[in-house]
């Protein structure tokens, strides 16, 4: 009965939330496509879904007929302009706010080739909706210049943690249009571990390999679950409005957990969330990752938007002419957790070219096999960084 009432209560946030929601089930599919790529299947993942759909949707601003139906179909925009928009706008200027000590920034830039001339409505709606910097810059004379200049915003805006979006060489003089989004996120846990209380542990990447981790140990109260997959502990951040949720398997059973990853479970799964006595124990985190996205998004139904022929993309809403397409999809994160907190951040890089209850006992939250992550901004569900952790 109660699961039932649970449901049914996850279904009315889902409505009267659903643009949000929309961008999580964008969340989960990329994230069971990476798990999919060949060589991944013992691999750490992490990503931004909210910097990947950002900078997509500024060039899905831009594209019409099949392209913008491909774009909108697999990334889960809402094709009522006007209500995407303003969702969109309200989510912006809800992360750009820090709370506390919690740092949460996110910045949007386009980068255009200055003889190459944007339709003014779309810079109105890039400026106006996405708070976007508008930059001219010489791609057809000197794109390694141009190539300094865009990995510089994104380290000055990742605070450092990504360096480079862009490899060498990834711009040339065909180039005419980069869309760039980063995002950076410091907080601190509103129960911090005591460093006294670290140790080191086995960690169990899979039934015959383990490793020596720093773990983080405390007893104390976290909202906490125990379901028929496994374990979920939030951790939240101070200021209240941001927090972590770490999804462990039971068994060390990552892929069936995997099986059941969707954003309606995951909306289910919250709910049962209780607050109470747990003993934790979760390792120090360091990683950073880095992803092509282009044949990871063909793979999920974007095909057009990256045709260079005559008749393929249509991108007309940029410059009036259909004479562009996506070349490159850059994505990079990283990610730090310790006794304090949490310090995490992403870059995405969209390269457009000319064609050419009753007492019981205190659980144990043991996290020393691989697990599942996310950090979600709470007041709307959406989540900011998510992956798996397989080799801390």
């Amino acid at each position: 009965m109660r699961r039932t009432f649970l449901k049914k209560v996850s279904c009315l946030l889902l409505l009267n939330n659903h643009y949000f929601f929309a961008s999580n089930e964008f969340a989960f599919d990329l994230y069971k496509n990476l798990k999919n790529e060949q060589g991944a299947s013992e691999k750490n993942i992490f990503f931004s879904p909210y910097s990947i759909t950002t900078a997509m949707e500024v060039a899905y601003e831009g594209a019409r007929g099949t392209t913008a139906q491909e774009l909108a179909q697999a990334l889960y925009f809402d094709t009522n302009t006007k209500k995407r928009r303003e969702k969109s706008k309200k989510r912006i200027d809800i992360l750009n706010k820090s709370e506390n000590d919690s740092t949460l920034l996110t910045a949007n830039a386009l980068w255009v080739e200055q003889s190459f001339k944007l339709l003014p409505n779309y810079r109105k709606i890039a400026h106006g909706w996405y708070n976007a910097d508008i930059n001219q810059v010489d791609f057809k004379h000197a794109p390694q210049k141009a190539e300094e200049l865009i990995n510089s915003w994104v380290k000055e805006q990742t605070q450092g943690m990504i360096k480079a979006i862009l490899a060498p060489h990834s711009l040339n003089e065909l180039t005419r249009l980069v869309i760039t989004n980063a995002i950076y996120f410091k907080g601190t846990w509103v129960e911090p571990f005591d460093p006294k209380e670290t140790k080191n542990d086995n960690f169990f990447i899979s039934e015959t390999v383990t490793k020596k981790v720093v773990m983080m140990h405390a007893t104390k109260e976290y909202n906490y679950a125990q379901t028929d997959f496994g374990q979920i502990l939030e951790l939240e951040y101070a200021g209240d409005d941001l927090s972590m949720l770490i999804i462990l398997p039971e068994d060390n059973n990552l892929h069936a957990l995997e099986d059941q990853l969707t954003a309606e479970h995951f909306e289910e799964w919250k709910l049962e969330l209780m607050r109470q006595k747990v003993q934790v124990h979760i390792p120090r985190i360091k990683l950073d990752t880095s992803y092509g996205l282009v044949e990871t998004f063909k793979k999920m139904g974007i095909h057009k938007a990256f045709d260079a022929t005559k008749l393929g993309a249509d991108f007309s809403g940029i410059d009036g002419k259909r004479d562009l397409y996506i070349a490159l999809i850059n994505h990079k994160a990283a990610l730090e957790v310790n006794e304090e907190g949490t310090t995490a951040a992403a870059a995405t890089a969209v390269v457009m070219m000319m064609k050419s209850m009753m007492p019981r006992p205190v659980p144990e939250f043991r996290a020393d096999h691989p697990f599942v992550i996310i950090i979600q901004e709470k007041k709307t569900g959406t989540i900011l960084f998510m992956g798996r952790i397989v080799n801390p």
